[in-house]
């Protein structure tokens, strides 16, 4: 699965969760065609900056963002912290 990190989220989504967070999602407006244990690839400018496994998939109506309140009303796809891979460093040294 490929989500494209837009400019207005790319800030917040490397910031260090609450030390009692232990999983992360992405909210989208349509059903996932992803299943449980897959890849997640997190793209931003058209790089990989980020990948993980899919740990569960939530359908609308079940939870929403605790720190927001948003996304109630979307799909959601989570991931564990513990298979989270921040990939930055690595493309950078590629590009040096």
């Amino acid at each position: 699965m490929k989500i494209n990190i837009p400019d207005s989220a790319i800030s917040h989504f490397f910031e260090e969760p609450l030390p009692e967070v232990k999983e992360e999602f992405w909210a989208l407006r349509y059903p996932i065609k992803a299943k449980e244990g897959d890849v997640i690839q997190f793209f931003y400018n058209n790089k990989e900056v980020a990948k993980s496994k899919i740990s569960r998939i939530e359908p609308p109506g079940r939870s929403k963002c605790s720190s927001t309140g948003r996304f109630e009303s979307r799909w959601k796809v989570f991931w564990k912290l513990a298979d989270f891979q921040d990939l930055r460093i690595h493309r950078l040294a590629e590009e040096i």
